[in-house]
Formats: C-alpha cells, structure tokens, sequence
C-alpha cells in the first residue's frame, strides 16, 4: 500500500525560533482529555530507551529527563530501559535488540493490562529496539500513543521499518523523528546494519516522507514527522546547553499527542 501525502502544514508557525535561540516557552501540562461519559482517561506512562555505552551505574540523559520531568509535570511516569550493548551492528541488529525488544514488550503488556497508556522516546541504537518493541506490540493487539525517536540509529523507510502499517491499523497515533544533517555517525556508510534515520528522517522509497518541523514549532495534528536540529550532532541533544529545550520539547510532542 502506497503511503498518503503527508500534509505539509501541519505544525508551521510564523514566529519559530531555532533551538539554540531563545528558550521554548513552557507550556502547562497538558489537560488530560475526557473519556466518553465524562471519565478519565487512563494514565499515559513514558518509556525512555537510552543507546549503546550507556551503564546502567552512570547517569544516562534518560536519568535526567526523569529528574526534569519530575518538576515539568509530576503526573506524568517515566519509565527508563537500561541496558549494556557495544557498538556491535550485526549483533545489535539482528540479535541483542531482539531480546531485549521482547523483554520491554513483557513490561508494557503489564502495564497496559492494568489500564496504561504508553508512549515511548528512544536514542540511536534505542530506537531499533523501540521500532521493534512497537511491530510487536501491535502483533499482540496492543496500541502506543506515540512515539519520538532521537538521532536514530534505525531504518528511515516507513514502509520498511513498520511504522505506516502501525498507523495505518492505529497502533502507532503519532511517530516523530528527530533528524540532523550534522549527525554525521548515522550518515556513515559504516553504520550497516543500523539505519540513517537520525541523518536523513523519515523516508519513503528514498524520498522524505511527512511533514518537517522545525525545533520549536507546534506539532499539531502531524502524525507523520521529521523535526530538524540540524546542525546537532548525533549526542548533542543532550548537551547542556540544548538539554532542557528539547526534554520540554519531547515533552510537548509525547503528551500533547492525542486524545483518547
């Protein structure tokens, strides 16, 4: 099946600042949408999936997206996947991120059996197991808000990876991307088996796909999307100086995704 033409519009705004500019305004926490018949909807809980040489005794910027989440909006849970791999493609691709895709699908099924919502965010080697985790999920009748994959180290090809079959059957509401053309390490040819979404976004038969965002613009009703850093390369989204605009900006694009 051909993917639809993305709307282009979705998510402009006139007065859009870059990311190394003026600071994104915080917005308040999202109301929680009502449910039919006036109840509330169940909790939404984030999932954060770090890359490799992360250690799970070292602070990780999943750790400290959870400290700031903690003050951005205490109702919100944050859910970290930790892990120890090497920068091993073959082995990380076709095996390691296998395993441990099956074993983050165990913990969200509990959680979604107990009435959650789920929504992930995902860097580098995180986002194959992400995109992995999601195939299976919805191979088990299960759904995700959305879901924000950081410097990717993933395949970009919509088609080939899942992601319009997930949302064509809705198990996927929202897949944003976020891309550099400085992300040179997922630029490399090097890379293989991994994918070059960080360095090039969504694509669809080598052609981008969805609508492209700039840092600071509103989402909107984009389903489809790619948000633009560049220049960043492929760890600077947690640099400090960045830090905090794009963990207010993930925030946004998570949370603000869509209502029940």
């Amino acid at each position: 099946m051909t993917p639809p033409r993305a709307d282009a519009s979705a998510g402009r705004a006139s007065n859009v600042r870059t990311i190394s500019g003026k600071r994104i305004a915080a917005a308040a926490p999202p109301s929680l949408p009502r449910a039919r018949g006036g109840e509330t909807p169940a909790p939404l809980i984030l999932v954060a999936i770090h890359g490799i040489l992360a250690r799970e005794t070292i602070v990780s910027w999943p750790d400290l997206f959870f400290g700031w989440l903690l003050k951005r909006d205490p109702t919100v849970h944050l859910d970290k996947k930790e892990y120890i791999a090497g920068p091993f493609p073959a082995w990380n691709v076709w095996a390691k991120n296998y395993w441990l895709a099956y074993g983050l699908v165990s913990e969200l099924e509990v959680w979604t059996k107990a009435g959650n919502r789920i929504a992930i965010v995902a860097h580098s080697n995180g986002c194959d197991i992400a995109l992995k985790a999601a195939r299976i999920l919805a191979r088990r009748g299960v759904s995700i808000e959305a879901m924000v994959l950081i410097g990717g180290a993933a395949e970009p090809d919509v088609k080939k990876n899942g992601v319009f079959a997930l949302w064509h059957t809705s198990r996927l509401k929202r897949a944003l991307a976020y891309s550099s053309t400085g992300d040179l390490l997922t630029k490399s040819p090097l890379i293989w088996p991994w994918g070059r979404l960080g360095n090039t976004g969504w694509q669809f038969q080598g052609k981008p796909y969805g609508t492209a965002l700039k840092p600071c613009a509103a989402a909107g009703t984009c389903e489809f999307g790619t948000r633009w850093f560049s220049p960043f390369g492929h760890c600077d989204y947690f640099h400090e100086d960045h830090r905090e605009q794009v963990f207010e900006r993930i925030y946004q694009d998570l949370c603000n995704a869509c209502p029940v």
